[in-house]
């Protein structure tokens, strides 16, 4: 189509690239991603296996190893995600990792140690983290209530960085 982008990412923590199909990035919808074993891309013979489709309203992923973290609105007018193996693919049968909540889940991003998830209630910025080891969500302490402008994660390090501020507190890195 015409009004459609494609883009092939990577993420360091996983093996797999990702195909990207947008609406020239117009409504922060991912159309679809597509996964292939970084091995096959290099050789320049992928094959792509379709993870997300149009109607499973996405607006973000993260992935490591072999598995993908998923941002979804579909069925969770304030998002949840849910996971899926990239082996094995299926948006179907994926399982639901981040159930929503009261809190509004904004993006995810994927570190060494966790999953990281970005959420707003009443105004007010959260984080939770997603262990690898447990899978079970848990908030993060803030330094006080304001809202959160920026979160960055590596897959190669534990922990993520977040730029806060609020009412009465200037912004600054946590």
């Amino acid at each position: 189509r015409p009004d459609q982008d494609s883009t092939v990412v990577t993420s360091p923590g996983s093996r797999y690239a990702f195909g990207l199909l947008t609406e020239n990035e117009s409504d922060n919808v991912i159309d679809a991603i597509y996964a292939a074993p970084m091995t096959e891309v290099l050789k320049g013979q992928p094959h792509w296996r379709r993870i997300t489709g149009k109607g499973d309203d996405v607006s973000g992923f993260a992935a490591h190893g072999g598995r993908i973290d998923i941002l979804t609105s579909k069925d969770a007018p304030r998002y949840k995600v849910v996971q899926t193996s990239l082996e094995h693919p299926s948006f179907a049968r994926a399982r639901v990792l981040v159930p929503e909540g009261r809190a509004v889940i904004n993006q995810i991003v994927m570190a060494k140690d966790a999953l990281y998830a970005q959420t707003m209630e009443d105004g007010a910025g959260g984080l939770l983290r997603v262990s690898f080891a447990s899978d079970v969500p848990q908030k993060i302490g803030m330094p006080f209530k304001g809202s959160i402008g920026s979160v960055a994660a590596s897959p190669d390090r534990d922990g993520i960085l977040f730029h806060m501020d609020g009412w009465t507190q200037a912004p600054q890195w946590y």
